[in-house]
């Protein structure tokens, strides 16, 4: 019988100017020093907010997830979230693969303050949980808030 791969915690380096963070669902995963670490909204959330611009967030957690398959549920909440949002634009949604494990990463703009905010998630299941990294940022700031999203990608477990 085989069996889906379930990733343990590991003892990663914590980088340069990175804290570690537990999140709900037991997500761990590291985020800027500094950052102002607060409750978010949607179920298992967290948020931490760049202190010098509140635009700038990353957020991260795990909660049970909705009946749907990962893709499915990811394609329809990126339908609904885009007809509500002005100026909405889908840069990739894409099925990909995270640590061996299936996973859905989805990369969106759309208008915000006369302004548009860019943003980046990845999501992936584990023995129950639906686990998240997300990254937002005025667009004229996104090139230097991905490696962020991508340090969390990197430090992330499960």
């Amino acid at each position: 019988m085989l069996s889906t791969p379930s990733p343990s915690m590991v003892a990663l380096p914590i980088p340069a100017g990175y804290q570690r963070v537990v999140g709900p669902g037991g997500l761990v995963t590291t985020v800027p020093q500094g950052w102002t670490i607060t409750r978010s909204t949607g179920p298992g959330s967290v948020q931490a907010t760049d202190p010098a611009d509140p635009g700038r967030f990353v957020r991260y957690g795990g909660a049970p997830p909705p009946s749907a398959s990962l893709n499915e549920s990811h394609v329809d909440y990126a339908r609904a979230f885009g007809a509500a949002k002005p100026g909405y634009r889908a840069i990739r949604l894409d099925a990909v693969t995270y640590r061996g494990m299936a996973a859905v990463e989805w990369e969106f703009a759309h208008a915000i303050d006369g302004g548009t905010r860019h943003a980046k998630s990845l999501y992936w299941r584990v023995d129950g949980i639906e686990f998240f990294i997300y990254a937002a940022a005025p667009a004229e700031r996104w090139a230097e808030t991905e490696p962020i999203y991508r340090t969390m990608m990197a430090n992330s477990t499960p």
